[in-house]
């Protein structure tokens, strides 16, 4: 079974603060730590909270009553795994007061990082099932068993259990965040020149992502991609923006030159720099053939032999956007 760790309100302003003040995830360290909970015996014995033990599912008004039935046998069936796996042996007692076991970071403690949050737990990992069971036990107090659990106890995150297509929406939905994050990296170094540069790489005339010159406002851009991302400014499925931002950023990043290419283009484009004629070629105001569509143009570009035009045309598009 697979499961993540989602945050009560999983928007990534909530996560991260606004699209000015996003973190970066080399930036972000722990959110969250904590041991599980533990009962004392006596002055000096204490019973944790293992997961293992069938009360804090039992009294838990948060499962129905059909909920806790199924709970309480899987219980079972992963007490005996832990037994056969951990201790060797399938009727070997499971200490709860072994304090050397309990407090080993792995066996009994809850750190949420950027990257634990982003993590598909799956329970054929020990690691993973140990912590499944002692967050459905209430071990901790920063994770409810479900939404309204959470909700009812003020704790900040609550286990989803994922099927398959909601595994593979989860991991879209990290690759959004992970996007987000490289967006506010930009804001962070000031680079206003990046951000205007990705609007024109990303647009087309059919939305609002061109048409921004240097003087155009950082927050201006930053608001236009962010729409980007979140898939409101395309006619194209959110994922696909986000992909589409992430490869533009890693070209970017890789090859400035081969996307100021694009960018060249579009800016004449919009201007009308370049047009089409009647044999539906792009053409240049210079008479120089193209292609036939904006992409072609730009391949052709990209091809040595026609560095004197694109260096003729990148001087006109810099006038553009230095206006």
């Amino acid at each position: 079974m697979k499961f993540r760790l989602s945050v009560v309100d999983n928007s990534p302003e909530q996560m991260f603060g606004n699209t000015v003040n996003i973190e970066t995830a080399k930036n972000l360290q722990i959110f969250h730590t904590e041991s599980i909970n533990t009962l004392r015996l006596s002055d000096t014995q204490l019973r944790y909270n293992t997961g293992f033990i069938p009360e804090p599912i039992k009294r838990n008004k948060y499962f129905t009553a059909e909920e806790k039935e199924v709970l309480l046998k899987a219980q079972k069936e992963a007490a005996n795994r832990f037994r056969e796996e951990v201790l060797g042996d399938k009727k070997a007692t499971i200490d709860e007061s072994n304090k050397y076991f309990w407090e080993q970071p792995e066996n009994g403690s809850l750190v949420i990082t950027l990257e634990t949050s982003r993590t598909i737990y799956d329970t054929s990992k020990m690691n993973h099932l140990l912590l499944y069971w002692q967050i459905m036990s209430d071990a901790f107090g920063l994770v409810g068993v479900n939404l309204d659990h959470a909700i009812s106890k003020n704790a900040p995150y609550f286990l989803q259990e994922l099927k398959d297509a909601e595994v593979r929406e989860s991991e879209e939905e990290m690759s959004k965040i992970d996007a987000f994050g490289l967006l506010s990296e930009l804001k962070a170094k000031g680079d206003n020149e990046a951000l205007l540069y990705l609007c024109w790489g990303l647009g087309d005339k059919k939305d609002k992502m061109q048409g921004f010159t240097k003087a155009t406002q950082g927050a201006t851009l930053m608001k236009s991609l962010y729409n980007y991302i979140n898939g409101d400014t395309k006619d194209l499925r959110k994922k696909q923006t986000v992909r589409e931002f992430t490869r533009a950023y890693a070209e970017y990043n890789s090859d400035k030159d081969k996307f100021m290419i694009k960018v060249v283009v579009k800016v004449l484009d919009y201007h009308n720099q370049i047009f089409t004629n009647k044999e539906n070629m792009y053409v240049t105001q210079s008479g120089v053939l193209l292609g036939n569509t904006i992409e072609e143009s730009i391949d052709k570009l990209s091809k040595k032999g026609n560095s004197d035009i694109l260096e003729e045309l990148t001087k006109e598009a810099m006038i553009l956007l230095n206006e």
